[in-house]
This record gives C-alpha cells, structure tokens and sequence, in this order.
C-alpha cells in the first residue's frame, strides 16, 4: 500500500468524495477487505480463487491434415468392391482399400516384380509391403480387413486341402522309404562283415535320406508364428505369403522384449523381398537357406499404442532400426464419428472382379512355373519414373522435416513402382506397366505422404499429443481433483507412463487455462493440478 496509490486513485476507484487523508486511509482498508485473499505472483499459472474461471483455450491440432483417398486411383478391378465395403460398413475407404491391396501385394510378392530402370536388371523389386490400419477401437477395422481377406482365404484353404493330400502320400512313402533304409543298412553291415573287395553303394542310403524330408507346406495366410516357424514357412513359399496380426501392438510387444533381436532382424531383410538368408542354428542343422525372405504385413492399431510405438523411431533410441519406415502403407483417415446405418445385399459382380484378378494371378504366376516374372514400364511410363525418382527424392532431402519421417518417405522408392505393377496386374496382368499406371501410383504415393506426415506428427509433436491424451481422462472423469503426475502414469494408460512425457502434458494444459498448477505444504513439496470447473463442461 503506497499514498500514491491514495493520491493518484482515491476519487477513480473509489468514486467517493474524500475530505481529509485520514478518511481515505479507512477507506481503502475497507476496499482491501473485499479483495481476494490468496494473490499470487504468477496470474497465468495459478488457480482462481473466485467464481469466475477463464474459458480454456484450445489445444493446437495434434493431427495434420490428410488426403482423402480417390476411389479413382485404384485398380477398375477391385474399385466397386472397395466403394461398396466402405458404404455397407460406414468406414473410410482408406480401411477398404489397404486391407485389398494388402492381401493382392502378399499374392503378387516375388511371382511378379518390376524393373524400375529401364537398364539396370539387377534392380528389381518385389511387391510385398506392409500396411496398417490407425483408428479408434470403434472404427470397423477389423470388418473391413475380414471382407477383403476372403479372396486370399479361399485360395489359402486350396492350399491346405493339396498340403494335406500331399503330406498323407510322403507319409505312405516315408513307411516304404524306411524299410527300404533298414534293408539297405543291413546289407551294408553284412558287407562290412564279409570285408568283400567290392565297394558298397552307400549313396543309395543318402539318396533315400534327402528323400525323407516332408514336402513344402504351401501358404497364403499367416496369424500367430515364432521366428523360427516363420523362418520355415518363408522356406517353404519363397514366392510370398500375408503376416495377418489383427492388432499390431502385440507383434510390436514381442519385438521390444529382450531376446527377440532376431525376429526384427529377419523382418528388417524380409522387407527387401528378394533377399536371401540363411539360417544356422545348433540343434536345427546348419545352412538352412531361404531363397527369398518374402512376405507382406496387414494389421490395425490404435492411435495411443502408435504413439509409443513411434517414440523410439523419432528419439534415435536403441529401436531406431528403420523397421517403423518399412511400414510404408500406413493410413489413418479422419473420423467423423458419424454412424450410417446400412442394410444391403453386397455387390456381387463386384465381388467377382476382384475374384477373377486374384484367381488370374495364382493360375498365371503359379509356384511352379512362370513365377519370378520381370516387368518393366513402357516408354511413357519410364519418363515419368525417372522424373517422378528425381523430383521426389530432392524434395525429401531438401525439406525441413523430422530425420525419422525423410527416412521413412526415401523407402516411397520401392512402394510407388510396385503399386504400379500390382494396378497394372489387376487390371492387365501382361506386357510391360503403361503411364497411366505410373501417374496412378504417383498420386498413391502423395496420398500416402499425407498419412506419413500425419502418423510422425503424432510422434515428433509429443507434448500437444499427451495433452490431448490427458485431457480427454480429465474430461472422462478418471482423475482425481487436484490431481497429480504420478496419479496419471501410475495408471498405465496408453501413450500416458512416462512421466515426463505427462509433465509436458500438464505444463501445455496449465498455458491453455485446462488446469491450474499448486505446490503442497508439508512434506517434499510437490505439484498438484486443479482442474478448470470449465474443461469438464
């Protein structure tokens, strides 16, 4: 209190005639007793004690922009049935689409691969990927990927029927081949015996060894497998298969524990499509060779398990290996939380079209003949690669963004030319990949550095990320009031158990007026938050 303040002010605030200092002394206390009691020093921060709460100000947008997917784009085969998933379902079309393209890529794998250059044959790529669905747990991901798996499903169960004839004949044979082994090696012990002169035919004996070994078990569809069981089934279809992991987060659990090093490492080669590997393992033999590591990837996920999946992959900790990158074909639409309710029978000639492009490929391109066929573009489409690889890969190292998401955008050089050929095979399935192929595969490749910049964003932005995570708890009611930072992480709640990571979270509420910070008396002072009666309305 200063008597300029009484000087200067006394008429303005007070708005009452003073006569004499005395007067206006009395006066002021009286005013100072109806102000609130617990002023601080820091406004911004600290909680009102009146009844008059700032209104919160929004959170930036923790998701960037995307481009929606133009059914146009896709293959005249397979685009009625994605149109009509994505309106029987009520889901994005981006769902309908990758799950489809998804299934046609782990068909397509080695049998069919393209030659970007129009010179260099020693660069070809396969046309295995991996793809992943991002959404809310309510999102109809999994109807989605079950509509589009049926094709590759019933060409699967084929195969099970065939392995299962197959195997029942060796098994008959292997009862033969064994009495014809027990014979063989006695009369090599009676020859042994009898120290004849003449050499005994021991190779008859290995012969019939190398014969004893099971027939390959072919396979369209994989779900649950260890390293070495899938060591064993990329043996036995070098051409390619689809990994299925509904949820993804599991697959990712399993690669982050201890002693799993191996399983990442053979899927970091099995990316590359056409990469031999050998397997050398005491107790499984020696010199286990797989001729192509080939194999595509189809899984959901959601937003929050996605966001400490990615965490490692932006930091540069120990599981920045580029495996986040491979994941090329990844998207996560807008949801508009909107429900349409529709009931109708699904488009059979639609259905059809994509029956016949699949069944065309496994008959054409089958495992024992014709498969390892190198495509390569027409005139016009090998313009625009070599413009398209030139333009795209300058702008990748010349823009300002995250290391992680240029390393995962610099893969885009295998993704865009396989799309191109699996669009020309569902539709043309022979002669080299005309432009209009390219140009579609080149819009794909936009569409998808929309969703990469999205999906990377969730990880490089973690600060606003956490916060909208801790506000929609706080909104939830699943915090106390006041709360503190370990009553959130203790809680194990996805993308909230790091406890820094909720501190930050906390810090950019306090600046948007979500909550107000306060220090504890007594005891080691701590920090706990108040929330604005106004964030939970």
């Amino acid at each position: 209190m200063t008597y300029s303040y009484i000087g200067e002010n006394m008429n303005k605030e007070l708005e009452t005639p003073v006569a004499n200092l005395e007067t206006a002394f009395k006066l002021q206390l009286e005013q100072e007793e109806t102000l609130p009691e617990n002023k601080t020093d820091n406004p911004s921060t600290a909680e009102p004690t009146n009844t008059e709460y700032p209104n919160p100000i929004p959170l930036p947008d923790a998701l960037k922009p995307v481009k929606k997917l133009n059914p146009g784009i896709l293959p005249d085969a397979f685009r009625g049935f994605v149109v009509d998933v994505s309106d029987r379902l009520g889901i994005p079309i981006d769902y309908a689409a990758m799950s489809l393209l998804a299934s046609f890529s782990a068909l397509v794998g080695a049998r069919c691969r393209i030659q970007p250059k129009a010179n260099d044959d020693r660069y070809n790529e396969a046309c295995n990927n991996n793809f992943v669905l991002i959404g809310r747990p309510s999102s109809l991901k999994s109807p989605a990927m079950k509509e589009s798996l049926s094709f590759l499903r019933t060409i699967d169960h084929e195969l099970n029927d065939a392995n299962g004839s197959e195997l029942a004949a060796w098994k008959a044979d292997e009862i033969e081949r064994d009495i014809m082994k027990k014979a063989l090696k006695q009369d090599a012990e009676e020859h042994q015996k009898k120290k004849s002169p003449l050499p005994f035919d021991f190779a008859k004996i290995v012969q019939l060894e190398d014969e004893s070994e099971p027939p390959p078990q072919k396979r369209l569809v994989v779900n649950d497998c260890s390293v070495e069981a899938l060591q064993a089934i990329c043996a036995d279809n070098p051409n390619g298969f689809l990994w299925f992991a509904d949820e993804l987060a599991s697959l990712f659990a399993i690669l982050n524990k201890n002693g799993n090093q191996n399983l990442r490492a053979f899927l970091l080669t099995a990316w590359n499509g056409l990469e031999p590997f050998t397997v050398d393992r005491i107790g499984r033999g020696l010199n286990q060779r797989i001729e192509n590591t080939c194999f595509s990837i189809l899984g959901s996920m959601q937003p929050g398990v996605l966001t400490n999946i990615l965490s490692p992959a932006v930091s540069g900790g120990s599981d920045d290996d580029g495996l986040m990158q491979r994941f090329q074909l990844m998207v996560y639409p807008d949801d508009t939380r909107q429900v349409i309710y529709c009931d109708r029978q699904p488009d059979q000639d639609a259905i059809q079209s994509v029956t016949t492009a699949f069944r065309r490929i496994y008959t054409t391109y089958s495992d024992e003949q014709n498969a390892g066929v190198v495509f390569k573009f027409d005139r016009g489409a090998q313009d625009l690669y070599q413009s398209w690889y030139v333009e795209f890969l300058q702008r990748v190292r010349a823009d300002d963004i995250h290391p992680a998401l240029e390393s995962h955008l610099s893969k885009m050089r295998k993704t865009v030319p396989t799309m191109a050929l699996m669009f020309h095979l569902a539709d043309h399935h022979s002669g080299p990949v005309c432009s209009s192929c390219f140009i579609r595969a080149m819009d794909f490749g936009d569409y998808l550095r929309s969703h990469a910049e999205r999906i990377y964003g969730l990880g490089t932005d973690r600060a606003v990320t956490t916060a909208d995570l801790l506000l929609s708890k706080i909104k939830s009611r699943n915090l106390p009031n006041p709360f503190k930072v370990r009553d959130v992480y203790r809680k194990h709640w996805s993308g909230l158990t790091d406890s820094k990571e909720v501190e930050n979270g906390c810090e950019l509420l306090t600046e948007h007026k979500f909550i107000f910070p306060s220090k504890t008396e007594g005891g080691r002072p701590t920090v706990e938050y108040s929330i604005n009666p106004k964030t939970e309305s």
